[in-house]
């Protein structure tokens, strides 16, 4: 009976969520990325080509990542309009939630712990920053999680190859939406490799490997015949660390520096652009190589503590910051607890290579997302009993 109540108070408030948070008011231009995404979406189905996003759309790019602007794209051509596209948005960021708890679930969690653990993910204040609005991570939470599930599960039962590869599709979908996913991908081939079924380890990985090279070669090879280079996904990952090592993290340049950035584009391409960039923050880096560091261990912890005025008042903050704590020891527990389970270990290299990334550059509470989910299916599972996914059991300390 305690188990029914527990599960409608969490349904209840979900339905919160999508009813107040996020399908309510809508803000689609909330953050600054958002138009242009809108843009990018509109030159896609006027031109058919993704264009650069400083200048007035006429040059191709491989300035962001193709997926989000070809998903607005398709809404657009459907007839949505900016309201509606945020609240399909809105949509994602729930199934990521469900597609969560239903990791946790297939990794032994209990039921009320996963659904805990999807609502913790849709209350969080990242979350929140994105409900209503058109901003790429509703997308890529979605596509990665759902790779995560298929990856986690993918070698058992029948059709266990088609699950795998679908695992790389999906995966390459989230790397084409934001290469965070970079972070994700050796968790997915541990995973895939960890549970073993019907499909060996190293035949578990190829099939995810070979679905990842699918979805992402063809923007490769149209990157390749454009730039005259390599540039597997984007080239904007130079510009974000220039802007969180050469600027300080600030985010923000003074005129002489947006008038300098402006005579760079015009004078020079697209990738030799990045490659300045780039130059210039290792330049910065390694003038003052303990700054840096600082910077990165700051800039790796605001990844977790990141409010941004997301939450109000100090109380708020601090709740949050405790929250945030006890999942992070719910996480460790599970770890302790049975630690000659591979797929836990593969699960938590997740959230310490997407911090890593996040560190080198800046933290704002949208980031946290993709590190906080593998972190909230863990702690899912530590807050359980000590079992094996499945159904089994496994002894505890």
């Amino acid at each position: 009976m305690t188990a029914r109540l527990a599960g409608w108070v969490l349904g209840a408030a979900a339905l919160a969520w999508l009813a107040v948070v996020a399908l309510g008011a809508t803000e689609p231009f909330r953050q600054p990325d958002a138009e242009s995404y809108w843009f990018e979406a509109g030159a896609l189905l006027e031109r058919g080509e993704m264009r650069e996003r400083f200048d007035t759309g006429t040059a191709p790019s491989s300035w962001r990542p193709p997926a989000y602007g070809a998903f607005l794209a398709g809404l657009r051509a459907i007839g949505a309009d900016p309201g509606s596209a945020a609240r399909v948005n809105a949509l994602l960021l729930a199934a990521a939630a469900a597609l969560l708890a239903l990791c946790a679930r297939q990794l032994g969690a209990g039921r009320g712990a996963a659904a805990a653990a999807g609502l913790a993910y849709l209350w969080h204040p990242g979350a929140n920053q994105l409900a209503g609005s058109l901003m790429s991570e509703s997308l890529f939470m979605a596509l990665a999680l759902g790779a995560l599930a298929l990856a986690i599960g993918g070698s058992r039962g029948q059709r266990a190859g088609l699950r795998l590869v679908a695992c790389g599709l999906l995966g390459g979908l989230a790397l084409l939406t934001r290469t965070v996913f970079y972070a994700w991908i050796p968790g997915l081939f541990l995973l895939a490799a960890a549970r073993p079924g019907r499909v060996g380890r190293a035949a578990a990985a190829g099939l995810v490997a070979a679905g990842l090279v699918a979805a992402v070669a063809p923007w490769t090879l149209r990157n390749a015949r454009l730039h005259r280079r390599l540039v597997v996904v984007n080239t904007s990952g130079a510009y974000n660390l220039w802007l969180g090592n050469a600027l300080d993290a600030t985010r923000v340049a003074d005129e002489p520096t947006r008038v300098w950035l402006a005579g760079l584009r015009a004078r020079r391409s697209e990738v030799e652009v990045a490659d300045e960039l780039s130059a210039r923050a290792w330049s910065a880096v390694a003038a003052a190589p303990g700054e840096a560091l600082a910077r990165w261990a700051r800039n790796g912890a605001a990844l977790w503590t990141a409010t941004r005025d997301a939450v109000p008042g100090r109380g708020g903050r601090l709740a949050l910051a405790a929250a945030q704590l006890l999942a992070l020891l719910a996480a460790a527990r599970s770890l302790w607890r049975d630690p000659r389970r591979p797929e836990l270990w593969a699960l938590a290299s997740i959230p310490l290579l997407t911090t890593g990334i996040h560190a080198l550059t800046f933290a704002e509470p949208r980031f946290a997302l993709p590190a906080l989910a593998p972190a909230l299916v863990l702690a899912a599972i530590g807050l359980g009993p000590a079992r094996r996914a499945e159904g089994g059991s496994s002894p505890s300390r």
